[in-house]
């Protein structure tokens, strides 16, 4: 259903892309450590390492808060088991910027990690490659209200 006259890929470094106008929606499908194709490719478990992980949450945080500067709604994706890449970020992103309120992207799936507080973890999406037959995926759906 979505009107692909009104769509506009850009092609940017995200962490500083200024929008000449409003952007109604972002779909921010970060660069992860991919830990959530493990199931796929085995060897995985050998590339994904902690400094990895962590490179990839510093560069997903301003991303996002990239992203929430310039949508009121944001829908941030990652491949990744891990919680740093997942619950980590959207804790430190709602803690920076004021009036961003999550809501539960889809109703299947898996509730978050309870690594953060309740009020992250009850309104994010995992898919669990174990548990959902597919990749490992981490969902949240943002909505900046200021």
């Amino acid at each position: 259903g979505v009107d692909l006259s009104r769509v506009h890929p850009v092609l940017s470094d995200g962490v500083v892309f200024k929008a000449s106008r409003s952007v109604d929606k972002v779909l921010l499908d970060a660069p992860c450590s991919n830990s959530g194709a493990v199931s796929k490719d085995p060897a995985l478990k050998f590339l994904v390492t902690e400094e990895k992980v962590k490179r990839h949450s510093i560069l997903q945080r301003k991303l996002l808060l990239n992203a929430l500067r310039i949508s009121h709604y944001v829908v941030y994706s990652t491949c990744s088991l891990m919680p740093e890449e997942g619950e980590y970020v959207i804790d430190y992103v709602i803690k920076e910027v004021e009036g961003v309120n999550l809501v539960r992207p889809i109703e299947w799936g898996s509730l978050g990690y309870a690594v953060a507080s309740e009020s992250i973890w009850r309104f994010v999406t995992r898919l669990l490659p174990h548990k959902h037959e597919t990749e490992g995926f981490f969902i949240a759906k943002l909505l900046r209200t200021v």
